[in-house]
């Protein structure tokens, strides 16, 4: 496969077989998307929130998947390693979710962000919010138009684990949220693992 940057846009007529794609992707760790899409009135570029697709909303489950589907086929956003991205977020606090998701997206447009990256997201959720920042976990990959894409979960972390990520690294914190039980989710209402 060719390197993301290289890759020539998306057209709106394939964005359809894309998002089959990226969902194809998915399918086996979380199942089929959610019927509906979560949109606003005022949308991404204009200043609103990223359209979302959901796994497990409204079904009753304590847990939601997020994911966001409409970065990875902008000409603008900032490749990745990996591709252009969409980001993941598994979580049973949405208004954390879209706080995290809406902030992050935006920044996909200047900055560059990769497998292992943290990111402060305080300034952009509740300050008492126990989840104030989050890192980049490792992507699950598809191939569209021969280039290759990613879908980012992002996994959140309380403020000493981030701390602590930065000094020790990410997988020292992912292998703490593993033993914990709590690994691939961004769980509020639970103890540190730091």
């Amino acid at each position: 496969m060719e390197s993301s940057e290289a890759r020539q846009p998306i057209s709106p007529a394939d964005y359809s077989a894309f998002y089959d794609a990226l969902f194809a992707s998915l399918h086996p760790e979380y199942g089929h998307p959610d019927p509906l899409t979560l949109t606003s009135i005022v949308g991404f570029d204009c200043g609103g929130p990223v359209s979302l697709n959901t796994f497990g909303r409204g079904q009753g489950a304590p847990i939601t998947t997020y994911v966001t589907c409409e970065l990875a086929v902008r000409d603008d956003q900032v490749p990745s390693d990996s591709g252009c991205f969409e980001l993941l977020v598994t979580t049973n606090d949405e208004a954390w979710a879209r706080d995290v998701i809406d902030s992050i997206a935006g920044m996909s447009l200047a900055a560059t962000f990769g497998l292992g990256h943290t990111v402060d997201v305080g300034p952009s959720v509740a300050k008492d919010h126990p989840l104030q920042g989050v890192f980049f976990d490792f992507p699950v990959t598809f191939e569209f138009g021969g280039f290759t894409h990613a879908v980012f979960p992002l996994i959140g972390m309380f403020r000493a684990e981030m701390e602590f990520a930065r000094a020790h690294g990410v997988e020292a914190l992912k292998q703490r949220l593993i033993a914990a039980g709590i690994h691939p989710r961004s769980i509020a209402n639970r103890t540190s693992v730091v």
